[in-house]
Order: C-alpha cells, then sequence, then structure tokens
C-alpha cells in the first residue's frame, strides 16, 4: 500500500474513532432520559466531549497536513474533503448531547418529569440511524448511506408529534399552563428537537459518504 493511501485509512480510522465516540456519548443521553436521577449519565457526556472536541481538532488537522503534503486529487480528495465534512457533522452531534443533558436536568427538577411515551421510538430510531451512518463509513456503503437517510422523515413525524402534544397540552398534561408544566413541556421540546438534529446531522454524514463513494453531491436535492 502506498504511504497517502495508509495515511487516508488512517485519517479514516480516527474519524470513525471520532464516531463511536459521538455514538457513545448519545447513548448515555438516552440512558439519562430512561434514568435521569442518575449523575453518571452526565458526568459521561461532559467527558467525552472533551475527547471529541479535541479529536475534531486531530482529525482537522491531519486532513489539512494530508492536502498541503500530498495534494491528492479525485477519489483521495473526496476522501480527504468527506472526512473533514463528517468530523464537524459528529462534533455537533456532541454538542446536541451536551444540550440534551442540560434539558434533562431542567426536566427531571419538576415535580411531574415523565417523558412522554414517543420518545422511546424517537431515541431507538435516531440510535439506529447513527450506528447504521457509523458503518456506512466504515464499509464505504452508499446504497446503506441512502436507506439510512430515508428514516428521517420517521423522526421528524415523531418529534412534530411530540412538539402538538406538549403544546396543545395534550390527555396527559394536567400541569397546563402553571410554571411547572411550561417548564416540563419546553424542556420535552428541547429534548425532542435535540434527538431530531441528531437525526438531520446522521443524514448530513451520510450524504458525505455518498459523495466520498461515488463523486455524486446530494445536498439540498429534498
Amino acid at each position: 500500500m502506498k504511504k497517502l493511501e495508509l495515511e487516508l485509512e488512517n485519517l479514516k480510522e480516527l474519524a470513525a474513532k471520532m464516531g463511536d465516540l459521538a455514538q457513545s456519548m448519545v447513548a448515555h443521553c438516552v440512558a439519562a432520559l430512561a434514568d435521569p436521577e442518575n449523575d453518571t449519565h452526565y458526568e459521561q457526556v461532559a467527558a467525552e466531549e472533551i475527547r471529541l472536541d479535541q479529536m475534531q481538532l486531530e482529525v482537522d488537522k491531519e486532513a489539512i497536513r494530508l492536502l498541503t503534503v500530498y495534494g491528492p486529487v479525485a477519489g483521495n480528495l473526496r476522501l480527504v474533503l468527506s472526512v473533514a465534512r463528517i468530523n464537524a457533522e459528529l462534533e455537533r452531534i456532541g454538542d446536541q448531547t451536551v444540550s440534551m443533558c442540560n434539558h434533562i436536568h431542567l426536566l427531571v427538577s419538576q415535580p411531574d418529569h415523565t417523558p412522554l411515551a414517543q420518545f422511546e421510538g424517537m431515541t431507538k430510531l435516531v440510535e439506529t440511524m447513527l450506528y447504521e451512518t457509523l458503518k456506512a463509513f466504515r464499509l464505504d456503503d452508499a446504497t446503506k448511506a441512502r436507506a439510512t437517510m430515508a428514516n428521517d422523515n420517521l423522526v421528524d413525524v415523531i418529534n412534530d408529534d411530540i412538539v402538538r402534544e406538549l403544546l396543545s397540552g395534550g390527555p396527559d398534561r394536567a400541569a397546563g399552563n402553571s410554571p411547572q408544566g411550561i417548564a416540563d413541556s419546553v424542556a420535552q421540546i428541547m429534548i425532542s428537537q435535540s434527538l431530531e438534529r441528531i437525526a438531520d446531522q446522521a443524514c448530513n454524514i451520510c450524504e458525505q459518504i455518498i459523495y466520498m463513494v461515488e463523486g455524486a453531491d446530494v445536498r439540498h436535492q429534498g
């Protein structure tokens, strides 16, 4: 294997490990939503965010070095550009998990802090999307990336359902317009929106996988 090809593989592996870390952070957030009084989940997310930010800098630095030293072209250039973009999306996923933790803290501070039932399906779907996205990245599988993107519509539907129920009061929102009820609803809406954004970021990564593998730019195609 040529030296450039080996270094490109190392760059991709570093990004894949960053993806594993982002996936772990999402899993801790999901666990925190189910067990919000367990501080271990929040502590783990905070610690992993520090490492995720460090890895982002490492990936960016290595990508710039490869562009400067080798001036890659064609598929090799697409790989470097895609990894740099994927790197940014993974860091944003980490940011969303921190936001989720903050809003779960707000939720648990309320007298009745039971999340809506829809969150169970939503979290499973988002976790699956991220898992399949990272698998597609490791395997250079554009077909899997496209199939994963199709699930984003389902996440959007659940998010809309959660927001609609919380804003309308819903059958189980007995707290009504009390300060506690409003804080509870705001926290759950923000958690839902963070999950929806993680799904969007997984789709953005899938778009970069397709570009990396096929050279097709599928962004902004609806």
